[in-house]
Order: C-alpha cells, then structure tokens, then sequence
C-alpha cells in the first residue's frame, strides 16, 4: 500500500519545474502496459512491483509486488522505486526521474472483506 505523501510528491511534481517524477496513470486501464519496479526493505532489493492502481473502495493505492520472506510480514514498510533511471531510449517513454515511494506489506487479498469472507469453509 503505497504512502500517501509521498504519492501526493510524486504526482506534484508533474506540475512543477524541472525534471518531473515518472506519470502515474490514473485510472488504469491495463492495457498492453506494465511496469516492473524494484522494492528495497531496508536499502537492499527484496523484490519486484509487477502493478500499481488504484482501488476505489479502499481509498488506496497499492502495488501487486513480490518480496522476499524477511521483508513479507503484514505492517513492514519497503519503497518502491517508481521510474526508470536511466529513463528509457524507447520514445513513448517520457523523460522522468526515479523516486522512492514508501509502501506497507499488506495481506493479500488486500481487501478486507474478500479474506474475512471469500475463504471460509
């Protein structure tokens, strides 16, 4: 689950001088286009965000991700390292500087109705 302030930098800086943080597509449409981020815990790399988008119904953005079992536990804080550096040569890609974004491990299903309820029995 992705920090709320450092989201709000992020996507501040779209609309201030120099070089600005990579886009955030809001809403996602997952079509033909993903990103692959690395996840520190810690200073180290301990996994991969594969996907970032927003839930409506939780308020939140959240990250589908992989990490590894010492950085997995439910409240452990890891970044994000949302962009490219050095940014792609590919023209589609925008020029943009990598940010560290401050995320939560959460449970996965995110939501909490679905794990109280969808798996019973």
């Amino acid at each position: 689950m992705w920090n709320p302030d450092d989201l709000a930098l992020a996507v501040r800086s779209l609309c201030e001088p120099g070089t600005p943080a990579k886009y955030i597509e809001m809403p996602k449409a997952r079509y033909a286009f993903f990103q692959v981020d690395k996840v520190l815990h810690n200073g180290l790399t301990a996994g991969m965000s594969l996907d970032l988008g927003y839930l409506a119904n939780e308020h939140a953005f959240v990250s589908l991700a992989t990490v590894d079992a010492a950085a997995s536990a439910p409240g452990t804080e890891v970044t994000v390292l949302w962009g490219e550096q050095p940014n792609s040569a590919k023209p589609a890609v925008e020029r943009h500087r990598q940010v560290g974004i401050r995320a939560t491990v959460a449970p996965a299903p995110f939501a909490s109705e679905v794990r109280d309820s969808y798996r019973k029995g």
